[in-house]
């Protein structure tokens, strides 16, 4: 039984789409990547989404351990990350496992696209951008490396304004703020562009985006920088972890696609010089 609602109407919308010519020939090379991307998303064990309070409405028969989270109890350094979820009015959901109604492995049931429910976008990409950094960012980099259009493509981590919050049931009343890693297409014309499908999992709304419209509305202050390509960092064990070999296997599938992309580009040329 997944528990969903719609996202309230009162929420701070989503950043505008990216426009122009560059940005639709961007959203139609990445849209299937981006689908890709959630489907990887959508595997495991089904799981249920709900609404949840706001730190503003704890009870005060809360334990002293929770009181103090959500900065009720006046202990130092508490309640920082209270004050930056409210001060976005930020909506907060709560994913469960769904022990009585799953079945399958599936998180959700059918098929997930970027037209999906925003909710569930949310919660099945909830602290997932790393992976989609990992799994694009060599093949990106390939594809667009001799596009006159396009200089380059930055790995970048950032603090964010978040319209939603999600947070297992596990870990309620211990949330924290989190690096949001996004890619970001650098242009000949110096324009830039956001690559990320994982933006979901805060109300973003999309998955491309203009940058200079992203970094007002959606990053926190200037609270960003480029980084060196972090790779696959959650497992401990990495190399035992089956998500990991699930991102692995993606990452090198979207290499692969760019090189016989390339091949075909090339024996076309060839073709052509010849004719």
């Amino acid at each position: 039984m997944e528990l969903l609602r719609e996202l309230p109407s009162s929420l701070k919308p989503p950043p505008p789409p990216a426009q122009g010519a560059l940005a639709a020939r961007l959203r139609r090379e990445l849209l299937p990547r981006a689908n890709h991307f959630l489907s990887l998303c959508n595997v495991g064990a089904p799981e249920a989404v709900s609404p949840r309070h706001t730190p503003g409405n704890v009870q005060p028969s809360f334990s002293e351990h929770k009181k103090r989270v959500f900065g009720l109890v006046p202990v130092p350094g508490a309640g920082r990350f209270t004050g930056y979820y409210s001060s976005f009015e930020a909506e907060f959901y709560t994913i469960s496992d769904d022990r009585f109604w799953g079945a399958g492995n599936k998180r959700f049931a059918g098929d997930i696209t970027v037209e999906s429910d925003p909710v569930k976008l949310g919660a099945l990409t909830y602290c997932r951008c790393t992976d989609a950094a990992y799994v694009f960012w060599e093949a990106l980099s390939q594809l667009y490396a001799d596009d006159a259009e396009i200089e380059r493509v930055a790995w970048v981590y950032c603090r964010v304004q978040p319209r939603i919050v999600f947070v297992r049931e596990a870990a309620m009343y211990n949330e924290t703020r989190y690096l949001h890693d996004i890619l970001i297409i650098h242009t000949s014309s110096g324009a830039k562009f956001v690559f990320d499908p994982t933006g979901y999992q805060f109300g973003f709304g999309d998955y491309l985006h203009e940058w200079g419209q992203y970094k007002r509305e959606c990053v926190d202050g200037n609270l960003w920088r480029e980084c060196m390509p972090r790779g696959w960092i959650k497992a401990f064990n990495a190399e035992t972890s089956a998500e990991y070999r699930l991102m692995q296997a993606a990452r090198l599938e979207e290499i692969d696609k760019v090189k016989k992309q390339s091949s075909k580009v090339v024996s076309a040329r060839a073709r052509a010089l010849v004719e």
